[in-house]
């Protein structure tokens, strides 16, 4: 049994069950997705070179974001693995009225070599109302789980048991 191979995909696309991971964006840094799912049962290393563009910082990182190499580096994704690298440009001064820059980034794993053109996706942010607009953008607070409402509601029964059976077993009175 030979290769199977690797796929390289960038936000937006798909191949079979994998779907590709969304960018990440910030006040003055923005993170082009990359996923990369390794099709063999065997480690292989996967290559990411990333150009340097005027005015901004590059540097390459895994979906932890605990492993940080430069524009041009080399990870391991093991068998069977899907893994998402993170090609983080950094602005370098002040982000006022800045154009995230469009990039081609070249991705290697094994014998699958793909360029990927990245582009910035279309967000818009009013820092007036608070309010954010766009793809994979969520305008809402999120909830408190039902599970710790439950727990509180265990909580506040277990003190009022507890202050009951102890009144009625004398403990908060004197002798």
């Amino acid at each position: 049994a030979g290769s199977k191979g690797a796929d390289i995909l960038k936000p937006g696309e798909r191949s079979g069950e994998h779907e590709a991971a969304i960018d990440k964006v910030s006040a003055t840094e923005y993170m082009y997705a990359v996923t990369v799912v390794n099709h063999d049962n065997y480690s292989k290393t996967v290559r990411i070179s990333a150009p340097a563009h005027e005015g901004w910082y590059v540097t390459v990182s895994d979906e932890s974001g605990y492993t940080i190499r430069g524009s041009d580096a080399e990870f391991t994704i093991y068998g069977l693995q899907t893994a998402v690298y993170y090609v983080k440009y950094m602005l370098v001064g002040d982000g006022t009225g800045i154009t995230v820059p469009s990039v081609p980034v070249s991705v290697e794993c094994g014998s699958v070599q793909k360029t990927l053109s990245l582009s910035p996706a279309d967000i818009e942010v009013e820092v007036n109302s608070m309010s954010a607009s766009g793809d994979n953008i969520y305008n809402t607070r999120s909830d408190i789980p039902a599970g710790i409402w439950f727990l509180l509601a265990v909580g506040v029964l277990l003190l009022i048991a507890a202050f009951w059976l102890g009144s009625k077993r004398g403990v908060f009175t004197r002798r």
